[in-house]
């Protein structure tokens, strides 16, 4: 498999970063504000976007499977799924 491009590499940094801000802002809402000052300066909007995201059923799907439950990312990935567009359209350098 080829390496990355940097701009591949860059959207890619980012869907795991919105994946992460999703997982935060659903199950552990105090570590999402303590790190949305950084989320905000990586990816400008991203912390809103999170926000208007996480409808309180999605933060009860996330919260009734096991992170190292495979069901998990099902559920995460139809949260952010709709979300990758932000990172696809981010200026990544």
């Amino acid at each position: 498999m080829d390496a990355l491009t940097p701009v591949e590499e860059g959207r890619s940094a980012c869907v795991r970063l919105l994946s992460s801000a999703l997982h935060d802002r659903a199950l552990n809402p105090e570590q999402f504000e303590a790190e949305r000052a950084d989320f905000e300066t990586l990816h400008p909007g991203l912390p809103d976007l999170v926000e208007h995201a996480l409808e309180p059923e999605n933060v009860f799907a996330l919260s009734s499977v096991a992170d190292d439950d495979l069901r998990y990312e099902s559920v995460m990935s139809s949260i952010a799924s709709p979300l990758k567009r932000f990172c696809a359209g981010s200026e990544i350098s």
